[in-house]
């Protein structure tokens, strides 16, 4: 099956993005980075500086010189951002202006520390409620939302008016929209597009102009929806969750896609976690309560596991996307993600579902133990459906 041409200008788009950056900073734009989806990027966006999200898969070098400035027990991505940066490789790391964020994550806070410190990088920190669940967290993240909001205009120079934030919230509402138009085809049997190609148009996003990007994601629903469905079904219907897997992170992918094992959707924050909801009003107030009652991170601890909303969300998409094995992927360190294995092995026996817990880094290493586990896996699958 050919291609879909706008999944063709998409990559062309992203190619060519690097150079439009660089351009226009040569005309006096900023660039903002940010590393976290708890930031609301429509203020950003209405700020008129050029949102970033930095999330790259590193590699073994990066994360060495990463851990010379943190610890060597410190998660393979916190390390890769130190080093990517260091390094001065990667266009986006190199180009970001200044830095933004609402660390959830405690490791990814020294990751600013030491931008900031050692690479002098401006950094702008958004406090943000680890109660995210209490009726006063809205109130109290709407108001660290306004000095936030004043720093980004003092930075830019740009008023965040009334109506460019309208503006700016109608952008990201279309784009949500969209993504989830495009993972709602994954329910199909079989879907007419992969969710491999889905994870990454998702990534696009996050260094693209986002209004063109709204308009491929346009295009490309005019152009999939359509065709008849030529992709062959999956060997079995597998979600995928866990800690970030940054664009470039493969060594599953490629694994999962040698053994005929692509999923049909993911739990993660790099993934389907920000494309739900919708943003209800122009204003810090709707920004706050959007942001906080989304799929939270496995980060944030919620105290009672019964009515845990991430757990809750998980059922549904087992339910929705008829779910028969889950593979929860960790990287080293990254304890937020490993303390909750068990907790998620408990819901998912409730449903008879089996889990494969898979935790690595961004080595080559342990590859062929995880293809041997995950051959496995399927096989149990397998014979749970016969």
């Amino acid at each position: 099956m050919p291609k879909p041409a706008a999944l063709v200008r998409l990559e062309d788009e992203l190619a060519r993005r690097p150079k439009e950056l660089t351009q226009a900073k040569a005309q006096g734009k900023r660039i903002l980075g940010y590393f976290c989806s708890y930031i609301p990027e429509e203020l950003v966006w209405a700020s008129g500086l050029i949102p970033v999200r930095l999330c790259r898969r590193g590699d073994n070098q990066a994360a060495t010189i990463g851990r010379s400035f943190l610890t060597t027990n410190s998660c393979p991505f916190a390390c890769s951002c130190v080093g990517l940066k260091k390094q001065g490789r990667d266009p986006y790391f190199k180009l970001v202006d200044l830095v933004a964020d609402a660390p959830a994550c405690l490791q990814m806070r020294r990751v600013f520390e030491v931008w900031e410190r050692y690479f002098g990088v401006k950094v702008i920190l958004l406090s943000f409620p680890r109660k995210f669940y209490l009726p006063e967290a809205s109130e109290y993240f709407a108001r660290m939302l306004e000095p936030f909001t004043r720093e980004l205009s003092d930075y830019s120079r740009i008023p965040v008016t009334p109506e460019r934030l309208s503006r700016a919230v109608e952008l990201y509402n279309h784009i949500r929209r969209r993504q989830q138009r495009l993972y709602s085809l994954l329910r199909e049997d079989p879907p007419p597009i992969t969710w491999r190609d889905v994870f990454r148009i998702i990534h696009a996003g996050f260094v693209l102009d986002r209004e063109m990007y709204r308009d491929i994601l346009d295009e490309l629903l005019e152009e999939i929806l359509p065709q008849p469905h030529t992709n062959r079904p999956p060997q079995a219907r597998l979600l995928l969750a866990g800690s970030i897997m940054a664009p470039g992170d493969e060594k599953l992918f490629n694994i999962l896609g040698e053994l005929d094992a692509e999923p049909v959707m993911d739990e993660l924050c790099t993934g389907s976690r920000g494309t739900w909801g919708q943003v209800d009003a122009p204003n810090e107030g709707s920004l706050a309560r959007h942001y906080l009652t989304n799929i939270p991170c496995s980060s944030l601890p919620y105290p009672r596991l019964e009515d845990d909303p991430r757990h809750a969300h998980i059922s549904r998409l087992i339910k929705d996307y008829r779910i028969q094995g889950v593979i929860y992927h960790t990287l080293h360190f990254c304890d937020a993600y490993n303390f909750k294995v068990q907790h998620l092995h408990n819901l998912l026996s409730s449903y008879s579902i089996p889990l494969l817990h898979l935790n690595s880094d961004y080595s080559m290493a342990d590859a062929g133990q995880i293809r041997t586990r995950v051959e496995a896996f399927l096989e149990i699958i397998q014979d749970r459906s016969a």
